[in-house]
């Protein structure tokens, strides 16, 4: 019994694997949790992403961005946030636009904690955050949108 249950299961899996497919899937979502910046504490965050963009983006095929955000405890609850992209693409070596680079979109916001998470409570922490992002980066380069979001 044990014996065809594995021969079962073996089958299955060659199957699985020489039927398997490439699959499109949309990037994770940035999250972030619910803590604040202490009042009168700056915070500074750095993050990398390398991207193999697809056909679509043509003539444009990789893209590397890094993220600067600098964080400011207004109080215990509230922080102030600035972030700002430097976002250099990689394009096919016949393009005429070169391998454009810069400063991007940036974005100002602020959090407010509006929860905190209690040993005796069965709520979760939670904060309300608004962004503005500002149209800083060149639409010409394609490292900017022109728009206000």
């Amino acid at each position: 019994m044990l014996r065809s249950r594995l021969r079962w299961a073996c089958l299955v899996s060659v199957v699985a694997f020489l039927s398997a497919t490439s699959v499109h899937a949309q990037l994770p979502f940035y999250t972030d949790d619910s803590d604040t910046t202490p009042k009168g504490k700056f915070h500074l965050e750095i993050s990398n992403e390398h991207d193999w963009l697809q056909k679509t983006s043509s003539p444009a095929k990789r893209q590397n961005t890094t993220v600067f955000t600098l964080n400011y405890g207004l109080t215990d609850h509230i922080e102030l946030g600035v972030n700002s992209p430097f976002i250099k693409i990689f394009n096919e070596r016949s393009s005429l636009l070169g391998s454009p680079s810069g400063i991007g979109d940036t974005q100002f916001g602020v959090k407010i904690r509006v929860l905190d998470e209690r040993e005796d409570s069965k709520l979760p922490a939670a904060a309300v955050v608004f962004y503005v992002e500002a149209a800083t980066g060149s639409v010409r380069k394609q490292i900017g949108s022109g728009l206000v979001d």
